[in-house]
């Protein structure tokens, strides 16, 4: 299953924060959320021109976008919180990797890259659950050598 244009990957999808490198990753899963909504774009722009009758549309680079609802539960702590709270104060990029399955499956897919959290807004709090929107936006980031950083598709390769 390749990841699609506003493809909803339910609950076998798995969201991960790289805290390591692309080399060396360790990966801490994003487990207190619902289905990921993966949105693939592309910039686009509309021009009326005299040579046609029509309006032409321009396509410009693509546009990566994740949401998906994000909870918090009295008494449970979750390692990536922190992570997701940096991003949304500060505006720094997380290195995060989804993919349509575990990343224990060999052959699961999806993307790899800098993302940067762009609402993490909340509601009411019912039952001692607070319910989070999460949204995620691919992000500038640079690596070592002064590199921009694209996200990439990834797909999970045999040990």
């Amino acid at each position: 299953m390749s990841l699609t244009k506003g493809q909803k990957l339910g609950r076998m999808a798995k969201m991960y924060i790289n805290t390591g490198t692309d080399e060396a990753e360790v990966l801490l899963e994003v487990d207190m959320i619902d289905d990921v909504e993966v949105s693939l774009e592309k910039a686009t722009n509309e021009i009326d021109i005299r040579a046609s009758g029509n309006t032409k549309t321009t396509v410009g680079n693509r546009k990566i976008s994740l949401s998906t609802k994000y909870y918090e539960l009295a008494g449970y702590t979750d390692a990536v919180k922190p992570e997701l709270m940096a991003s949304w104060n500060d505006d720094s990029p997380i290195n995060m990797v989804v993919l349509n399955q575990d990343v224990s499956v060999v052959g699961a897919e999806g993307f790899r890259g800098p993302f940067v959290v762009t609402n993490f807004g909340k509601t009411e709090n019912v039952n001692e659950q607070q319910t989070r929107t999460l949204e995620l936006a691919e992000a500038i980031a640079f690596d070592d050598d002064g590199n921009l950083v694209d996200v990439v598709p990834y797909v999970v390769e045999a040990p």
